[in-house]
């Protein structure tokens, strides 16, 4: 008998009103800032162009931000787990993936979401189960390899060991970014001057 776990249609209906909110604002911050440049003509001032070159890009960058932020909440919103005795199926929109248990490395259940990382794949899979869904994650919990399933201080040690060090790295790389474009700035502004 095959079991499916999947997102509530009311978290599912949540996920595509915040992604379609999000997009709309993000729509908006880009019509603003096309009508400002119509706005405004910087081709006379080097450091105006500079300045609204800068901006461009910023936006450009915080753009994919935010449509990475909603489509990655379509696709945890989407994600379904479907399984047997044998046998486990993750998908959702954009990928899937079918194997046995014993190619989960590790699961844990954390806030009404369950994950599990699987052996030889570097992205996770997240299914939104919610709080009450307690007996479904028993039984996906009692399926798994032992060893597999993480909780209390094993858990925040390997989140500790897998997230810690991408998240210092990226704000290491940002701050670095930041210094040089600010540097770069200052070069471009005093031979200017």
């Amino acid at each position: 008998m095959t079991t499916r776990l999947q997102a509530s249609p009311a978290f599912r209906r949540f996920a595509l009103v915040a992604a379609l909110v999000l997009s709309l604002l993000e729509t908006g911050v880009f019509v603003f800032a096309w009508r400002l440049g119509l706005l405004l003509e910087p081709a006379t001032d080097r450091r105006a162009a500079l300045a609204f070159v800068a901006l461009g890009s910023a936006l450009t960058l915080q753009a994919m931000g935010v449509v990475g932020i909603a489509w990655t909440l379509m696709a945890w919103s989407r994600t379904t787990l479907a399984h047997d005795s044998d046998d486990l199926s993750l998908e959702h929109p954009w990928r899937e993936w079918r194997g046995r248990w014993s190619d989960v490395r590790h699961a844990w259940s954390q806030r009404g979401w369950l994950v599990l990382e699987l052996h030889g794949h570097w992205r996770r899979w997240y299914v939104h189960t919610g709080v009450a869904d307690v007996e479904a994650v028993l039984a996906v919990r009692d399926h798994l390899p032992p060893g597999s399933w993480l909780q209390d201080g094993a858990l925040r040690a390997h989140l500790a060991r897998t997230v810690l060090p991408i998240l210092l790295a990226a704000v290491g790389a940002g701050g670095l970014v930041l210094v040089l474009v600010l540097q770069a700035l200052d070069r471009v502004l005093s031979a200017q001057q």
